[in-house]
């Protein structure tokens, strides 16, 4: 009687076993789906802070272009070409002939 009740636990036992097994087969193709959407988010979250970052760089090009574009208008005058120096140093930017009180800004 004894090995006939160990036998049904163990037949038990082991019908429990696929089922477990099948439950952590669905578990794991869920965590896999799961980090597929969300690695696919943060490349469109990575993406959009870098178009973002971007956008404000090209603002403040734009805005340095119409100070300048403003500066040689108001004076008449180009602003000399930027050199670099040998070491790799570069001399800013100055007003040919007289300065205007601004010019200290724009160097």
């Amino acid at each position: 009687m004894k090995q006939i009740a160990t036998n049904r636990m163990k037949s038990a036992l082991s019908n429990q076993s696929g089922a477990v097994l099948l439950m952590l087969l669905v578990v794991v193709t869920l965590v896999g789906l799961l980090t597929g959407i969300a690695g696919s988010s943060w490349q469109t979250i990575v993406q959009r802070s870098k178009e973002e970052d971007l956008l404000w760089k090209g603002g403040q090009i734009r805005k340095a272009i119409g100070h300048y574009y403003d500066a040689v208008q108001k004076t008449g005058k180009a602003l000399k070409q930027v050199s670099a120096g040998i070491d790799g140093s570069v001399a800013g930017p100055t007003l040919s002939g007289n300065d205007p009180p601004f010019a200290s800004f724009l160097s």
